[in-house]
């Protein structure tokens, strides 16, 4: 028998548990994680990852910087536009570069990279309030950065998939995951920062993983019925 690829349960499991504050339990008999009392993710049938919540943001948040909680609803509707762009963002991958990829491996490369396309955001994020047009012309700023995770994301997919739909597909998941979590993390402010910042590696990993097994179930069951050809 082959052996498995792609991101195992222990893996998974490590990545999770590098979070700052995150504790784990048992719930149905598989392990559930939190940070405090905020429900981040958990496994199940012992080998799949299912579920992340958008608290895991706002419980990191609270925990390093400042509560936020009365603003995440706010936010709900960027959430949702995040997770649509995400999937059709992942759905072009999976049809193109990634097709013959193991689902969880194809899930945390594409949450890793996902961080990894908001870096020269985030960099460009520093030079702007270095420079005093944060200050000055806040919302100059805010469209510079739309603008750039935009082309980010639009030159990866066009690198990766070289279509215009693919392009237009990593363009627009940039820049509504940049929305999501409220524009770049402003880094430059401290160690604090600068710590949610590199949760966010982690969170967004987690969140590919499940993405690509919420995938590959719905994929597999899409094969296995009587309508399939």
């Amino acid at each position: 028998m082959p052996a498995k690829r792609g991101v195992t349960a222990t893996a998974a499991r490590t990545m999770i548990l590098a979070l700052p504050g995150v504790t784990e339990g048992v719930s149905y008999g598989t392990p559930p994680w939190s940070l405090g009392k905020k429900f981040i993710a958990r496994f199940r049938d012992h080998d799949t990852l299912v579920v992340v919540t958008c608290g895991a943001f706002g419980t990191m948040h609270a925990i390093v910087l400042v509560p936020i909680w009365s603003r995440l609803l706010g936010g709900l509707p960027f959430t949702i536009a995040g997770a649509a762009a995400a999937t059709w963002c992942f759905t072009e991958l999976r049809r193109g570069p990634w097709q013959s990829w193991p689902w969880l491996r194809a899930g945390l490369a594409f949450g890793l990279g996902a961080w990894l396309a908001l870096l020269p955001v985030t960099a460009a994020g520093i030079g702007f309030r270095t420079s005093g047009l944060h200050a000055a012309h806040g919302d100059l700023e805010t469209t510079l950065e739309f603008m750039l995770a935009a082309l980010t994301g639009g030159a990866l997919g066009w690198w990766l998939l070289r279509t215009r739909r693919g392009a237009l597909a990593a363009a627009t998941f940039l820049a509504t995951l940049l929305a999501v979590q409220a524009g770049p993390v402003p880094v430059g402010n401290g160690r604090r920062p600068m710590i949610v910042f590199l949760s966010l590696a982690v969170i967004y990993s987690v969140c590919g993983l499940g993405l690509s097994a919420i995938a590959g179930r719905a994929a597999r069951t899409s094969a296995h019925s009587p309508d399939h050809p």
